[in-house]
């Protein structure tokens, strides 16, 4: 049966056919575009879909499924009416129904959603990609994060590390960062997201983009949860509070010219994010941690990093094979 004919059926014929049109071995891409928007179109197409499902997924405990093809065929052109006492079959049919119900709630997810793509680069390595939308992602060193396109939304998943992101913008079809608790909305933007040591750090090129935290139903956030061009904000990913400032934001971010800038940051900090990009790790002791940095960095090499720091700092290094190690010095 075409999906024209499909749509032209009374809304109970219409999910009932659409079930079996999913079961049917030939199910095609086109198909599940056509029952997507046949879904979303109104509540009751979901609800009478839920039920025309369920009803199949009930034939299964009790191996009929033999007659349910023919059962449901026959349904769907209107051939038989519903009995006036349930057979022993409906019965049994009735106890399985509950158990598909919390899977079919996701149901238009399922159809909707495109396989999530994974993207990472190893220690010391960046990396460009180009999604299909045209939105532009540049991934830092050490950084795993997980694309996941919808009909109707954009979500990038961001498990650890840095990215900046150039975003083609749709307004019917949103894209969110999603940083632990943390959701960055973008509003057609330039902007760099950073997950790290128990912080989210968002800085904002161009446009503008909305905080929220998972469970937030508002789609306005109050006007201090919204960062444009020049902002920047550190946010704790315990307690959500986030910390804004000010700062001037160039062509393209530290990290794209090869370089770190520190401002006010403890030395423990700035070894833990300098070890994102090297492989032998800079370690620190507690007493030495605390020591305030302001700088700018340049990434060339390790050795070279660990030299300014000593330029800047009352501190000196020794090497072994497993580490660099930054002491005070006396």
């Amino acid at each position: 049966m075409s999906n024209d004919a499909i749509r032209t059926q009374t809304l109970q014929d219409q999910a009932i056919a659409w079930v079996v049109r999913v079961h049917a071995s030939d199910m095609s891409d086109d198909d599940i575009i056509a029952l997507s928007e046949w879904l979303e179109a109104d509540p009751a197409h979901l609800a009478a879909y839920d039920t025309a499902e369920r009803v199949w997924i009930g034939e299964m405990p009790v191996n009929e499924t033999t007659a349910t093809v023919v059962d449901l065929a026959i349904a769907r052109a209107g051939k038989i009416s519903r009995p006036a006492a349930p057979s022993r079959r409906l019965w049994l049919i009735a106890g399985s129904l509950a158990a598909g119900l919390a899977a079919l709630a996701l149901l238009p997810g399922l159809w909707n959603t495109q396989a999530p793509v994974i993207y990472e680069t190893a220690t010391g390595q960046t990396r460009e990609v180009a999604l299909d939308d045209g939105t532009k992602l540049h991934l830092n060193s050490a950084t795993r994060l997980e694309v996941r396109y919808a009909r109707k939304q954009r979500d990038i998943v961001l498990d650890k590390g840095e990215v900046a992101l150039d975003v083609a913008h749709d307004a019917d079809r949103p894209l969110s960062v999603h940083a632990g608790d943390e959701i960055l909305r973008d509003v057609g933007t330039v902007f760099d997201v950073l997950r790290h040591d128990g912080a989210v750090t968002v800085t904002v090129q161009s446009g503008a983009v909305a905080l929220l935290r998972a469970g937030e139903t508002s789609k306005t956030p109050a006007p201090e949860r919204v960062l444009r061009a020049g902002n920047q904000a550190v946010i704790d990913e315990k307690t959500g509070r986030a910390e804004r400032s000010r700062i001037m934001v160039g062509p393209g971010f530290d990290w794209q010219r090869g370089q770190a800038v520190y401002r006010n940051r403890s030395l423990a900090y700035v070894v833990s994010d300098l070890n994102r990009y090297f492989d032998k790790p800079i370690v620190v002791d507690a007493e030495t941690g605390k020591l305030n940095v302001t700088a700018v960095l340049t990434l060339d090499s390790e050795a070279s990093v660990v030299r300014h720091l000593q330029d800047f700092l009352p501190v000196e290094a020794t090497e072994s094979d497993k580490a660099i190690i930054l002491r005070r010095k006396p």
